[in-house]
């Protein structure tokens, strides 16, 4: 895919097998986003991590929040 591309784009795919009239085909579709300055500076670590309500199967995480200059989007856990 370009890299001058923006948005939603459908992709079809062919790959034809030598010496047949066979092929396989794939679609994908994609959303582009190639207009954003890229996040250089990583968020601060999340701190005062406590877990609470532990049972076997489960636990209660909490923390307080990472900042960043642009943004925290998720967490993994």
């Amino acid at each position: 895919v370009p890299t001058d591309r923006n948005g939603y784009h459908v992709i079809l795919a062919v790959w034809d097998v030598a010496d047949t009239s066979n092929a396989f085909y794939n679609v994908v579709d994609v959303n582009l986003v190639n207009n954003e300055t890229p996040d250089t500076v990583a968020p601060s670590q999340p701190t005062e991590l406590n877990a609470s309500k532990v049972s076997a199967n489960s636990v209660e995480i909490t923390w307080k929040a990472s900042t960043d200059n642009i943004g925290v989007k998720e967490y993994q856990v």
